[in-house]
C-alpha cells in the first residue's frame, strides 16, 4: 500500500515539474507572436545615431539610416556606413529584462543572415542561418522563440559577406511569456498524499 502512495506522490511531483518546463527553442513567424508582443521601428530615432531603443529594447553596433525596401520604409538600423560595426559585423539588441521571443524584418546582401539569441550569462540559446524571402528579393522576417523568458540579447549578421556591410533591420518585435503558476491546491495535495503514505506504513508495521 505504501508503495502505491509513494508512486502517486512521485507522479504528482512529475506533473508539477512538467508545468514549469519551457518549450523548446524554434524559429517563429511574425504571425505567431502574441497580442502582448511589442513592436519597434526606427522612424522616430535620430538619423545617423549609433544607438536607438524604446527604453526596453536597445540597439547598438550599428547606426540609424534610411531605407525603403519591402516592409521597411523610412528609417532602419544597419551595420552599413559611419558608426556601423564594420564588414560582417553584428547588430545587437539588448533587453531590459528577459524575453521569450524576438524577430525583425531584415534587408540583407543576398546571403544568409545569422540570427542568435543569448541568455543572461552569455550562453547561446538558439540560432538560425536563413535567407527567407517573405517579401521577395533580398528581404524577409527573422525570428527565434525559446519558449520561456530567457533571452537577454540578440545578434544579427551576414557572415558570408564579411567584406560588405548591408544588413538592415526594422520593425523589431519581441515578447515575454507569463510564468505558468502551480495550482494553488498542489501543496495541500502533496501534504495529504504524504500523510496517507505515513499512515499506511504505520499500519503495516503495527
Amino acid at each position: 500500500m505504501f508503495n502505491k502512495f509513494k508512486y502517486a506522490l512521485i507522479a504528482v511531483g512529475l506533473s508539477a515539474a512538467a508545468l514549469t518546463t519551457s518549450a523548446q527553442a524554434a524559429t517563429i513567424a511574425l504571425n505567431d507572436f502574441g497580442p502582448s508582443a511589442v513592436s519597434y521601428g526606427f522612424d522616430n530615432a535620430v538619423s545617423g545615431a549609433a544607438t536607438a531603443g524604446d527604453g526596453f529594447a536597445s540597439f547598438s553596433d550599428g547606426n540609424v539610416s534610411s531605407l525603403n525596401n519591402g516592409p521597411m520604409t523610412g528609417q532602419s538600423y544597419t551595420n552599413n556606413g559611419a558608426g556601423g560595426s564594420g564588414p560582417g559585423g553584428f547588430l545587437r539588441i539588448d533587453f531590459a529584462s528577459l524575453v521569450s521571443a524576438v524577430g525583425f524584418d531584415g534587408y540583407y546582401n543576398n546571403a544568409p543572415v545569422l540570427f542568435q539569441v543569448f541568455g543572461a550569462a552569455g550562453n547561446l540559446l538558439d540560432s538560425s542561418l536563413t535567407s527567407p524571402t517573405n517579401y521577395g528579393g533580398i528581404s524577409g522576417f527573422f525570428g527565434l522563440d525559446v519558449g520561456a523568458n530567457l533571452i537577454s540579447y540578440a545578434l544579427a549578421s551576414v557572415p558570408d559577406r564579411d567584406t560588405i556591410h548591408n544588413l538592415y533591420m526594422d520593425n523589431v518585435i519581441y515578447q515575454q511569456v507569463a510564468a505558468v503558476p502551480l495550482p494553488a491546491t498542489l501543496p495541500l495535495i502533496l501534504l495529504a498524499i504524504g500523510g496517507m503514505g505515513v499512515t499506511a506504513r504505520r499500519r503495516k508495521t503495527a
